[in-house]
């Protein structure tokens, strides 16, 4: 076999590696843009924007956050967020995730949910966490 072949060869697999690394822990805009082009008013239902705090999107890692409130009159409003992240690990994957994560530190974990998360399913993300080492775990909502 050629050298000349065999280096090239190396070169090329070792650049798709790292081009398949990086991409997937780039934000996708095309889901940001998207998520922003939801209308503002929908039938009665008018939105207004909330601002996300950068410290939220450095916990959450990724910048395709959108956040919207819509009211009604005489109807609660409804608080919309939408978060898109690559790596959805769902309930099975919440152990090792944070396994990973703290592995040079123990630190706090933050669980944001609202009213309509089932509360079986907040206890399971809760008990993952405990099990993969998480000492004190706080749960956040968003108030109006």
């Amino acid at each position: 076999m050629n050298k000349r072949f065999l280096i090239i060869t190396c070169v090329l697999f070792i650049v798709a590696i790292i081009t398949w690394l990086l991409a997937g822990n780039t934000p996708s805009q095309q889901n940001s843009l998207y998520a922003k082009q939801l209308p503002m008013v929908i039938n009665d239902w008018v939105g207004r924007d909330i601002d996300v705090d950068d410290k939220i999107l450095r916990i959450l890692e990724t910048d395709d956050v959108l956040m919207r409130y819509y009211t009604k009159k005489g109807i609660p409003s409804v608080l919309m967020s939408i978060v898109y992240a690559s790596n959805n690990i769902g309930v099975k994957g919440v152990r090792a995730t944070i396994t990973q994560a703290i592995r040079t530190k123990i630190k706090p974990l933050v669980i944001q949910a609202d009213k309509t998360v089932q509360t079986d399913l907040l206890v399971q993300v809760i008990d993952q966490a405990k099990l993969a080492g998480i000492k004190n775990v706080s749960i956040a909502t968003v108030n109006e």
